[in-house]
Parts: C-alpha cells; sequence; structure tokens
C-alpha cells in the first residue's frame, strides 16, 4: 500500500497564474512532483496512481482564460460556470443572443460556447453574426447542442465554428474540448 499524497497546494500557494501544461513542487518528504490539471483524462489517471498532485494549468502570470457561455437554460449556463471556475477558467453567462454579443463587446472572450436552441436568434444565426462581427470574428466558438445530426455539424462548421459537442455532455469532455481550441495542453 502505498502513502497518500498531500493535499493539492491552494490557489495563493501555486502563485500567479499561465497556460502550462506542468508545474513543480515539493512532494511528501521533498520529493519532486509535478502538478496537472485533474480534469485532464491523462492527469487524472496519474493522479488515481499518486503520481501527481493537482494544481491547476494556470501558472506563471497570465490571466485565466475567459469563457462566454450562451445558453437559454438556466440550469445550464450554472453548471457550465461552477465546471469552468473548478476548471480555473472564468465564465461569463447569457440567456440570449443579444446579451451575449454585448458581454462580449464588454469583455472579450477567449472562446464562446454557444447552444443552437434558444429564444430569438439561434446559435446558427449568432454565428454568423459573430463571424461578421470584426471585432468578434477572431474569438473561437464551439456549439454544444442537442442536435447531433451530420447536417448540423456540417452546418456549424461551415458557418466558422471550431468545434461541436452533443448534449447532454461529459463535465470532464466539454473542459477537455474547450482546452484543445484553445490550445492548451492539460
Amino acid at each position: 500500500m502505498t502513502a497518500p499524497h498531500p493535499p493539492a497546494p491552494s490557489p495563493k500557494e501555486r502563485g500567479s497564474r499561465l497556460p502550462s501544461p506542468l508545474g513543480r513542487g515539493r512532494g511528501r518528504g521533498g520529493a519532486e512532483k509535478v502538478f496537472l490539471c485533474a480534469l485532464c483524462v491523462l492527469c487524472e489517471n496519474l493522479i488515481t496512481a499518486g503520481v501527481i498532485m493537482t494544481a491547476g494549468c494556470f501558472t506563471d502570470g497570465a490571466q485565466k482564460p475567459l469563457i462566454l457561455v450562451i445558453d437559454d437554460d438556466e440550469a445550464n449556463l450554472q453548471l457550465l460556470e461552477r465546471l469552468l471556475r473548478k476548471a480555473d477558467m472564468e465564465a461569463l453567462t447569457a440567456r440570449d443572443g443579444k446579451t451575449g454579443i454585448a458581454l462580449a463587446h464588454q469583455r472579450l472572450p477567449n472562446l464562446i460556447l454557444l447552444d443552437i436552441f434558444m429564444p430569438g436568434d439561434n446559435g446558427f444565426d449568432l454565428l454568423r453574426h459573430i463571424r461578421a462581427d470584426a471585432n468578434l470574428k477572431q474569438v473561437p466558438v464551439v456549439i454544444f447542442s442537442v442536435l447531433e445530426s451530420p447536417e448540423s455539424r456540417k452546418k456549424a462548421f461551415d458557418l466558422g465554428a471550431r468545434d461541436y459537442i452533443g448534449k447532454p455532455f461529459d463535465m470532464k469532455e466539454i473542459i477537455i474540448h474547450i482546452r484543445k481550441v484553445l490550445g492548451l495542453k492539460c
């Protein structure tokens, strides 16, 4: 039986933040351990095996990625906001496209997570608007929807979506997709 590894350091102990797949620190007995994000599948396996401790992905000074979630379902917004914060990301939420666009102009997000079925403009209309907006057109958009037909996926990618996630979604999977689109390693 192996000895349990020490608890993960607090955010204060971790220091500042920068997207980085690895950080280093001293574990029990002074042995060096590698800190990685607990939501990464590889990291999860290593954590379970006691090889690494969790400490989040963002160390060394950069701001946390800002993710704008646009969905008319309040339960989804609350769930995703909690999930993103646990994954060391900042979350903005909007229940409709008009509010989402206004928020995106106030605080340019690193990524927009967009539902298709919403009152008013649907997600496809909103994606068209985002791609036509000079200030927002470079922001990656990830669609998440109950629509999983090949036609819906093709339409989303044709309109400029970077990824497409079906609902209901796996909480770990959605973080992996977001990190992949943002180019984060963990």
